[in-house]
């Protein structure tokens, strides 16, 4: 009898523990599924998101460069978001102004533009709580400019010429070092990768000494720090206070301390790609070297000034070190007035949405 009670009373237990762990099962069921529901959701937003950001930076782009080049912003920036599928109410009417513009297109005085596109993503799982939907906004702030903007960049004379000449090779590192390419045809050490600061002008011009230093704006300091001057080569690489002119027998030191790395880097974060044309500065050949007793400015005369093609970046886009380049005017300018408009490929460029300081030329 007892036997049987024991039985009994393990049966039942059993068939509790079992209903617990259904009851357990069911809730973590309940549980997975709105994790799912929720990760779905997050991820529809997410890429909706950058769907949204990259049509904003198109349209800004399109409509900047249709303004400057006399057109339309304003039909250009509904053209281009109808033929990537955005929907009128998604960009039209304008909503807000300036920083807090959050539909449509604005010209902002300043040379720059804003675009903003916006619309109501319906929910799945967050609609069982009550979202019923969210809102999907791209915002993208750009300017209309030469993407063929003098770059502070100086290539040898001898290059330029052997490539008008049709001297091979047609292409070559004209940013970083190549082992199998001498950006100068006299240099005292390793330290010229390609880069110059246009911001420093030996005083005077004709003494490669380099006894004194005119500087230009933004720079404030004398001598600059590294980080100042790292940050010049940045800055002017995006077009952002670069707009200085040196003149032909000027002296600008060479930037050192660089690696070519961080040189290619720089140059493709402000915004250079395979297809450009820029103006560089060319320089006769020779890298000089302040005598004992002077500054440690290494620099360079400039001749001239010759449009470049961009062709690629080596060893490969994701980690260059060298922007390889071929020449693609007829000559060497003596004055940057003298390059015809037609020479340059003319693109508008998107800027941060919140950024603050002078508009890149």
């Amino acid at each position: 009898m007892n036997a049987l009670k024991k039985a009994k009373a393990f049966l039942l237990r059993r068939e509790g523990e079992q209903g617990q762990v259904l009851l357990i099962l069911a809730f973590g069921m309940v549980f997975l599924a709105a994790l799912v529901g929720l990760m779905i959701d997050v991820g529809i937003y997410t890429t909706n998101n950058i769907i949204a950001h990259n049509n904003a930076a198109v349209g800004c782009v399109t409509a900047a460069e249709a303004y400057r080049r006399g057109g339309s912003a304003t039909i250009a920036f509904a053209n281009i978001l109808q033929q990537n599928g955005m929907l009128p109410q998604t960009y039209s009417p304008n909503q807000g102004t300036g920083l807090g513009l959050t539909r449509g297109l604005e010209n902002q005085g300043d040379g720059s533009w804003r675009a903003a596109v916006t619309w109501q993503q319906p929910t799945g799982f967050l609609g069982i709580v009550g979202i019923r939907d969210m809102t999907i906004r791209g915002r993208a702030r750009c300017v209309g400019r030469d993407s063929g903007g003098l770059a502070p960049i100086a290539v040898r004379q001898s290059a330029v010429e052997d490539s008008l000449y049709g001297i091979p090779p047609e292409e070559y590192s004209i940013l970083g070092r190549d082992p199998h390419w001498d950006l100068a045809d006299v240099e005292s050490g390793t330290n010229f990768r390609g880069a110059v600061f246009v911001h420093m002008w030996c005083i005077p011009s004709g003494d490669p000494n380099c006894p004194n230093i005119r500087y230009f704006y933004p720079l404030t300091e004398a001598p600059p720090s590294a980080q100042t001057q790292k940050r010049l080569v940045e800055d002017c690489f995006k077009g952002i206070n670069c707009s200085i002119w040196p003149p032909v027998s000027e002296r600008l030191p060479i930037v050192s301390g660089t690696s070519d790395n961080q040189l290619c880097h720089a140059f493709q974060a402000g915004g250079w790609e395979v297809g450009d044309k820029i103006v560089v500065i060319v320089f006769d050949g020779t890298v000089y070297k302040p005598a004992p007793g002077y500054g440690n400015w290494e620099n360079v005369a400039v001749v001239g000034y010759a449009v470049y093609e961009i062709t690629r970046f080596e060893p490969n886009p994701r980690n260059c070190n060298n922007v390889i380049a071929r020449l693609a005017s007829d000559r060497i300018y003596d004055s940057l007035d003298d390059i015809p408009a037609d020479v340059i490929l003319l693109r508008s460029r998107e800027i941060s949405w919140d950024y603050g300081g002078p508009i890149p030329w």
